[in-house]
């Protein structure tokens, strides 16, 4: 498809659909639900595909996850406006590497990575931007349980909109573990060995 664009946020729901199905007939591992990890924008993708399959999902661990994205009043009213009339209007990714982590190595590995695109679409945006809303207000019922880890200082996703996610959900069973001082990449952060500790923990969980 069309690089940093997407039509509707399904096709990331049909990715995934696709994706379990294929692992599923290489490794034989459909014959159980899934443990199901999303980090960041995966977060949402992986919250909305665990809300659409239930009976796929044996539970749901979110790293950072993307129920509110940090752009600025401006920047949404030009999104929603360009994304009318050119919704494949390309801008650039509001990600500033810094904001990522602590850890100057891994910015510089970002910044010089060719798979990571520094552009987006308006339509991209404007989708993140509905799905968001989706989860945003009145209660969220999940029936498997629900884990998250988030950052104590995250600049790139909004952390009160996760709480405010997490306080409104109803599931068998539910956690929240924030890494204080740690930037949106746990997994990349000074001090990732303690978010592995956790990942590890509440994968083992039965």
């Amino acid at each position: 498809g069309t690089p940093v664009h997407v039509s509707t946020f399904q096709e990331y729901l049909n990715d995934v659909s696709d994706l379990a199905d294929f692992l599923g007939k290489k490794f034989g591992c459909r014959s159980s639900p899934l443990n199901l990890f999303g980090h960041s924008l995966g977060g949402l993708i992986a919250t909305a595909w665990g809300r659409a399959n239930p009976q796929e999902v044996s539970k749901l661990i979110l790293s950072s996850p993307s129920f509110g994205v940090v752009l600025s009043r401006p920047l949404k009213v030009l999104v929603e406006g360009l994304n009318r009339f050119i919704p494949g209007f390309v801008i650039h990714n509001p990600v500033h590497p810094p904001f990522l982590t602590h850890d100057l190595e891994e910015v510089e590995k970002y910044r010089k990575d060719p798979l990571i695109r520094r552009r987006i679409t308006v339509r991209l945006v404007h989708e993140m931007l509905r799905y968001t809303t989706l989860f945003a207000e009145g209660e969220v019922s999940l029936s498997f349980p629900v884990y998250i880890l988030m950052a104590g200082e995250d600049f790139v996703v909004r952390p009160e909109a996760t709480r405010q996610f997490f306080l409104r959900l109803r599931a068998p069973e539910k956690e929240l573990e924030t890494f204080p001082g740690f930037f949106h990449e746990i997994f990349n952060e000074k001090g990732q060995e303690k978010a592995f500790e956790r990942l590890r923990y509440y994968l083992g969980r039965s």
